[in-house]
């Protein structure tokens, strides 16, 4: 038994450091029209990638388990000019771009 203590304790560590090092990396923001009415079904996709969303029923989205680097989200509704924006992931964190009107 005094050896199955320290494994256990061992093996709990790991497994939390394991959890830290997986946080989400993803970008996530608020999407409005030039009155800051919240805009319902806007596309949100990463360029170069298969990521992808829509905004939900407030203007909110988010996308997760993005790479590492420089990013381009390509912001799109009917009827509105598309529009491009820029973010960079360092490390493991979740980018706000926060509010982005059309």
């Amino acid at each position: 038994m005094p050896v199955a203590f320290p494994l256990l304790t061992i093996l709990k560590l790991l497994v939390i450091l394991y959890s830290i090092t997986k946080a989400q990396t993803g970008v996530d923001g608020y999407k409005s029209d030039n009155t800051e009415t919240p805009l319902i079904g806007i596309s949100i996709t990463v360029k170069n990638s298969t990521k992808g969303v829509l905004t939900n029923e407030k203007g909110y989205f988010s996308i997760s388990n993005l790479e590492r680097g420089n990013h381009q989200l390509t912001i799109s509704y009917v009827g509105l000019k598309t529009k491009v924006t820029y973010f960079s992931i360092d490390t493991k964190q979740q980018v706000n771009v926060n509010s982005i009107i059309l």
